[in-house]
């Protein structure tokens, strides 16, 4: 039987309005914002991206109300902790002020990039412990998985000769198969993303099971100055081995406060674009949120 004309529009006023309500989230974009400071619930709920990476708190020890990430999740939205498992930072509630003095066998040196952060021997099982708990932690909260960062430290416990490459590689990945196991334990659906960690899949492609996506910083420029393209290729092979087995890349580039930022900035999401990268843009303190370039930039 033909359907009439009238009954057609409603057809698609219908389909219309089901778009509007999908779980994309209200007014939602495809994208993600990522911010760590200054965090403010009012305009953590005003975020238009989708996929949200946040630290779990407010001032380092305050934790952001559960009820404000679960009213996120109910509109859809993807929300991240931020968990750094290769330094300890001494403005979290896991710090002991006896510390400074007499340091626990797992701590190292402070990161003379970032005062307040210490590298640490990340297989140690005090460390392990305390990472553990905080995913526990964490999941409770209601968030959709963590955020994990300073993956890059088994190339500095390398480097520094404490670990042969291919051990410290190997027990990163263990290291992150415990977080994921904890995590699991409280949200059977937990996700994890690796910042900086794509190099692990040089030492052992399992780490692709174990994980949902890798995010990048600093691929194709440092702030204002492009990258060697030697370094963005290496990456960038790695990146699309990742994205060709189904993981989500994301993108980070702090090149908010450069002088030709408009034009930097299409070249960059034409690049992401290009990839199947998800690209987001801020300053690197990430005092504010970033944002993911709209249709404008």
């Amino acid at each position: 039987m033909r359907q009439s004309a009238s009954f057609s529009i409603l057809v698609l006023i219908l389909l219309s309005a089901c778009t509007v309500l999908s779980p994309q989230g209200k007014g939602s974009t495809e994208g993600w914002a990522y911010w760590l400071e200054n965090i403010t619930p009012v305009q953590l709920e005003r975020l238009p991206e989708r996929i949200l990476v946040i630290d779990p708190t407010l001032d380092g020890r305050t934790r952001i109300p559960a009820s404000i990430i679960r009213q996120l999740r109910a509109e859809g939205k993807e929300v991240y902790a931020y968990l750094s498992i290769g330094e300890a930072e001494a403005y979290r509630d896991y710090w002991r002020e006896e510390w400074q003095a007499r340091p626990p066998a797992w701590l190292g040196q402070e990161n003379p990039e970032w005062k307040g952060n210490y590298g640490v021997a990340y297989w140690h099982p005090a460390w392990e412990r305390t990472i553990l708990n905080e995913t526990v932690r964490i999941m409770r909260e209601g968030y959709t998985g963590l955020y994990l960062d300073k993956i890059d430290r088994f190339e500095e416990a390398a480097a520094e000769g404490i670990l042969s490459e291919d051990e410290a590689a190997e027990r990163m990945i263990q290291f992150i198969q415990k977080i994921r196991e904890a995590c699991r334990v409280v949200e059977p659906s937990c996700k994890l993303i690796l910042q900086n960690g794509e190099r692990l899949l040089e030492y052992n492609m399992s780490i692709l099971r174990m994980v949902d996506g890798f995010a990048l910083e600093d691929l194709w420029q440092d702030g204002c100055t492009p990258q060697p393209s030697g370094e963005v290729m290496e990456r960038l092979r790695l990146a699309r081995t990742a994205r060709k087995a189904g993981k989500r890349i994301l993108i980070v580039e702090y090149v908010e406060d450069c002088p030709d930022r408009e034009a930097l900035i299409h070249r960059l999401k034409e690049r992401a674009q290009e990839e199947g990268f998800i690209l987001t843009i801020g300053t690197r303190s990430l005092a504010t949120p970033s944002h993911t370039p709209g249709e404008e930039e």
